[in-house]
């Protein structure tokens, strides 16, 4: 018997459904993927206003809300380390590391940078301050408002002459307005983070070399009466150069520094600033002996750690007395315990010898560019300054330091007869000025300054005197490269 085969047909209407179910299938299928794959589309929208209704429709359709799609975050595998820097505020970097342990333990350890002197430019560098022009402030002598900033002598007590535009430098009450070509070159070696205290050399060459500038000072026998640091020569290669610049007392006059040794100083780039450079110097005329220190007190203060009480017999108070010779204490002291203004402070001490002179060369009333004090010519004046500029805050007085009742025998810093002669002067720092530092960007100098006494002896007629010097400076700039090493020698008065 052969059975053929049946073909199993399905009812014509029963697969028109199964079609239909499978279409709707694809349908919503594609709905979702579609939803998924762009959900940020509907979000867009096509004109203002149509992005909302668009992913409201799709909800409505698919009965499912949008999924949200999370960003994958990848985990730090076990002993790995990360490290992210950071800037903070203007100029200090922090570079923070990571460090996740074994057991899951995370340990951060952050290591600060200092700011550069020079923005971009590595802190172990030579560098150069040019001496520029700066606002007008009443001088050391005025009635009132001393130091403070001025448009008329009317603004500091009506005292003639006491508002001048800056630089200048006043002694004795004398005041000498200041050449603006005055440079500074100094090396820097790095400190360490978080003080930001960098050390700073100020070159010299040979400190005993022919000194150009006053070979007056170089005749045999010296019959010009130079002191005698005078007659032993100059730096050949300075650091610090001041132009000459004229004096406008006895007729007029000229006056020069020269450096006479290599200076040493610091550069503080702290951010904020934690370094105290402020810089206070007290002097006494009387003679503390050999070892340069008054009879009884501590040795610490003494040439050599020994006080030899050797102090010999007080002297007149007078100017034919204590103070017709070169001997005397300055105790310096650095800081004033308060953190001194945010920015870059500088502070740096050069050895100077000053030479006042009238000029045989130069118009009266005058004096020429690149005048030298030459031989005959009259000496007025030669004076061994240790200034220290800083931009931080000085401060001087003539105290007295052995109980003698002598601090003084000369002019000081104003007049013999002016009450204030004696000090304190003090220049400060800070918001009122006049002295600021260097900005972290390097946009705006500094302004410097240093407040001293000088006990000028026998060739000077003012004797034992104050001076105050107040210098604006540009930014500081990157120069080529000295080499500079320098070890002060201790020595008296100072």
């Amino acid at each position: 018997m052969v059975t053929s085969p049946v073909a199993l047909v399905p009812d014509r209407p029963a697969a028109r459904s199964l079609i239909r179910r499978s279409l709707l299938r694809l349908l919503l299928a594609l709905v979702l993927l579609l939803a998924a794959a762009d959900a940020t589309f509907a979000v867009r929208g096509g004109r203002p206003g149509q992005a909302q209704p668009v992913a409201d429709t799709r909800v409505q359709i698919a009965q499912l809300p949008i999924p949200t799609l999370p960003i994958p975050t990848l985990p730090i595998p076990i002993g790995s380390t990360t490290t992210t820097t950071v800037a903070a505020t203007t100029t200090t970097v922090a570079t923070t590391t990571t460090t996740t342990g074994p057991t899951g333990t995370t340990t951060t350890t952050t290591v600060g940078t200092c700011a550069p002197i020079v923005p971009s430019a590595a802190i172990p560098n030579t560098y150069r301050l040019d001496g520029t022009t700066g606002e007008k402030r009443c001088t050391t002598n005025s009635a009132a408002n001393r130091f403070g900033t001025c448009n008329t002598d009317a603004d500091c007590g009506g005292t003639s002459g006491a508002c001048l535009q800056l630089p200048w430098v006043t002694a004795d009450g004398q005041v000498m307005p200041f050449p603006t070509g005055v440079q500074t070159t100094f090396t820097v070696t790095p400190g360490s983070f978080p003080t930001c205290e960098h050390s700073a050399c100020v070159p010299c060459g040979n400190p005993h070399a022919s000194c150009a500038g006053i070979p007056g000072c170089e005749v045999a026998g010296n019959p010009n009466g130079c002191i005698p640091r005078g007659t032993q020569g100059c730096c050949n290669q300075p650091g610090f150069i001041v132009p000459t610049f004229f004096v406008n007392i006895l007729g007029g006059l000229c006056s020069r520094v020269d450096q006479i040794d290599c200076g040493v100083g610091v550069v503080n780039t702290s951010n904020p600033q934690t370094g105290d450079n402020d810089v206070i110097k007290m002097a006494d005329t009387s003679d503390p002996g050999a070892d340069c220190c008054y009879n009884g007190h501590p040795a610490s203060e003494c040439l050599g750690g020994v006080n030899l009480n050797d102090d010999p017999a007080p002297a007149l108070c007078t100017a034919t007395g204590a103070g017709n010779d070169f001997k005397g204490k300055i105790v310096r002291t650095l800081g004033n315990n308060s953190p001194d203004t945010n920015g870059i402070q500088f502070r740096l001490s050069t050895p100077e010898l000053s030479t006042t002179w009238t000029d045989g060369q130069s118009p009266q009333g005058t004096c020429a560019n690149g005048s030298t004090y030459d031989d005959g010519e009259l000496l007025v004046s030669q004076l061994v300054l240790k200034a220290e500029p800083t931009s931080a805050g000085a401060s001087g007085a003539f105290v007295d330091m052995n109980g003698d009742g002598c601090r003084r025998a000369g002019s000081g810093f104003i007049a013999p007869t002016n009450p204030d002669t004696d000090g304190p002067i003090t220049v400060p720092g800070g918001t009122a000025g006049p002295l600021r530092p260097q900005s972290y960007d390097g946009t705006v100098g500094p302004v410097t300054g240093a407040v001293s006494e000088v006990f000028s002896g026998p060739n000077s007629p003012i004797r034992d005197i104050g001076f105050v010097a107040i210098t604006p400076n540009s930014p500081a700039v990157v120069v080529p490269a000295v080499t500079c090493s320098c070890t002060p020698v201790a020595g008296c008065p100072e």
